[in-house]
Parts: C-alpha cells; sequence; structure tokens
C-alpha cells in the first residue's frame, strides 16, 4: 500500500460510469492520480483482491483505503493536499439511465419452521 500524499491511486475498470466521471473531474481539475485498470492491469487485479476491495472505483492516499466514491470527501482531501477546489456542482456523479450492465433482483429466500 502507497504511503503517498503525492499522487492517488485509483482503482477502475472500463464499464463503471462512476470510474469514468471520476477519471474525467480528475484529469480536468489536474489532481496528481494513478489509474490502476482492474481489467487491463493483473498486478492491479491482484492488488485489488489482496486489499479486499469491493467497489470501483477505489482509491489508495496516504496510506489508506477508500473503497467508495464520495464526492464530499474527495472535494475536501483534494483541496487540503493539493489546494484545488473542485466546485459543488461538478462533484455530483450522474448514472445513465440505460446502464451497461443488467441489475439481477435478489430473491429473498426464508425458511419456515
Amino acid at each position: 500500500m502507497s504511503f503517498d500524499t503525492k499522487v492517488i491511486e485509483v482503482f477502475t475498470d472500463e464499464l463503471s460510469p462512476i470510474c469514468n466521471q471520476v477519471r474525467a473531474l480528475f484529469t480536468e481539475f489536474s489532481v496528481p492520480f494513478v489509474e490502476r485498470n482492474i481489467v487491463k492491469d493483473r498486478e492491479a487485479f491482484k492488488d485489488f483482491v489482496k486489499l479486499e476491495l469491493r467497489l470501483v472505483p477505489s482509491f489508495i492516499f496516504a496510506g489508506r483505503l477508500y473503497d467508495e466514491y464520495n464526492p464530499e470527501l474527495w472535494a475536501g482531501i483534494v483541496n487540503r493536499h493539493f489546494d484545488i477546489v473542485i466546485p459543488k456542482d461538478r462533484l455530483q456523479i450522474v448514472l445513465p439511465k440505460k446502464r451497461p450492465w443488467i441489475e439481477i433482483p435478489k430473491k429473498i429466500i426464508s425458511y419456515s419452521k
């Protein structure tokens, strides 16, 4: 795990609209980050599993794991550590109406006593 406070490690994949928006946001505001694509990069995937991360995007910054994207949290971190201000209206994540994945409803199984 990296204890670097000069760059944010971001675990991504190709299908997540949140990953795409975080990548675009960090790029637009010149936030120093390294993208680690868990689909294209075998080592990134091994690290993702080893660190027991569950979601993309997930982040490592200053020795701490962040297993989700919280816009307000990252705006604060970016402001404190890099002196970069991201306007609140730019932090919102927009999920597409037609999603590239299929959501499978979970059945609730109950056992009678």
